[in-house]
């Protein structure tokens, strides 16, 4: 089975992320497509100490009535940071059979060299990455470049931060957000300035 790795913060997931997992889906002839929130990303500060339980909800709703969209917990069972080259290594050894998509954004690919283990992560996992506003391939280490699949999804300019600020606000966030994913925020208060 070929499977595509989808990990992020998803705080909050949003059509963006939908339209990058569905894009990758057929361009990477992909069987699934694993959804994996953070625990605690190795890049970045998770914003607003949403729990692991909410941001989980989040994805599963986001996600529910598309079969080839599969969630995993694999990264919020695990304590310390979310480090994808342990996540890929996990897959690998409890899914041998599959091979592995990495889904990142284009914007990823120049500072790939400074993740942890990156030469392994390109042995366990081929890179299927989406386009960001600004940024090409040129630039990118030819290393990395071919072992890259470059997906001509749409450009989206929705980001979890624009969604955040939008709710601190109290603007809507209709349509950039899946109807469930707006009720568990609606519902649980979450983001909000309170």
């Amino acid at each position: 089975m070929r499977v595509g790795v989808f990990g992020g913060s998803f705080n909050p997931p949003h059509v963006g992320h939908l339209i990058v997992a569905e894009t990758a889906l057929a361009a990477c002839r992909l069987d699934k497509v694993l959804w994996i929130p953070n625990s605690i990303p190795p890049h970045k500060t998770l914003e607003d100490n949403t729990s692991g339980e909410d941001r989980a909800s989040m994805v599963c709703s986001a996600i529910a009535g598309n079969v080839a969209f599969e969630f995993s917990d694999i990264e919020l069972q695990r304590s310390g940071k979310s480090y994808m080259v342990d996540t890929l290594r996990i897959l690998t050894e409890s899914r041998p059979a599959d091979a592995f998509s990495l889904i990142v954004g284009l914007d990823s690919l120049y500072g790939f060299s400074g993740w942890r283990e990156p030469e392994v992560i390109l042995r366990m996992a081929r890179l299927a990455a989406y386009p960001r506003r600004g940024v090409d391939s040129r630039g990118v280490p030819q290393p990395v470049l071919s072992d890259t699949d470059i997906i001509d999804a749409p450009m989206v300019d929705i980001s979890s931060t624009l969604i955040r600020e939008r709710i601190r606000r109290g603007d809507s966030i209709r349509y950039l957000v899946p109807d469930g994913v707006r009720e568990i925020i609606l519902n649980r208060n979450l983001y909000s300035a309170a």
